[in-house]
């Protein structure tokens, strides 16, 4: 017998939202996603309990926006990309799962008012925290040189991607000139370097 979850049906309710109100929705997740492309890794896993459930059905919800062409088409996919660094960010590194679940019920509860900009801030707050405590470089020299003496490649590797997992970086007038400095313009081709045959 086959099995099918019991899915809420957004084609009806997403004819509801005026359309400025899918304008101001659409705006502010597109300033998320803006956003979350630079941060760090943070997430949760996600509880294996009611608030759980109800996380994975609002992700099925936006997938089905995508699906069947509601006023949120635009959005979906994008939403679905920005819900889990929305509402799954850890609070700190020692946070316990019991924790993670009331966060997870109050953030639910602000994403069903719509709440997404103290969403954001709070996301934010927290990859702020995160960018401060990491190491500095001597630090992160003097582990990797640890552990490549105790031939622990493969954990020195980890922790350097680790460290160096910083996002995206802007698109700006240094980024791009560090860009040309790493790849300068290459030379002309020379009739000495060509093989004839």
């Amino acid at each position: 017998r086959e099995r099918t979850p019991d899915i809420p049906d957004p084609v009806h309710t997403a004819d509801l939202f005026p359309d400025e109100e899918v304008q101001t929705i659409t705006e502010l997740i597109n300033t998320a996603y803006e956003d979350i492309v630079h941060w760090r890794k943070n997430l949760f896993e996600v509880p294996t309990c009611a608030v759980g459930r109800q996380f994975v059905t609002e992700l099925a919800v936006w997938i089905q926006h995508f699906n069947t062409s509601t006023k949120f088409k635009s959005i979906a996919i994008k939403t679905f990309l920005v819900l889990p660094a929305l509402l799954l960010q850890k609070p700190s590194a020692k946070s316990k799962s019991a924790e993670h679940k009331t966060l997870l019920s109050r953030r639910l509860d602000l994403w069903d008012k719509r709440e997404i900009s103290e969403l954001l801030q709070s996301g934010k707050s927290i990859q702020k925290r995160l960018l401060s405590s990491t190491r500095n470089k001597n630090d992160v020299a003097r582990t990797f040189a640890n552990l490549i003496f105790e031939g622990r490649i493969t954990a020195a590797v980890r922790m350097l991607n680790q460290e160096e997992n910083k996002g995206v970086l802007p698109l700006s007038e240094n980024t791009l000139y560090e860009l040309k400095k790493k790849h300068p313009t290459p030379a002309g081709i020379r009739e000495h370097t060509l093989l004839n045959g």
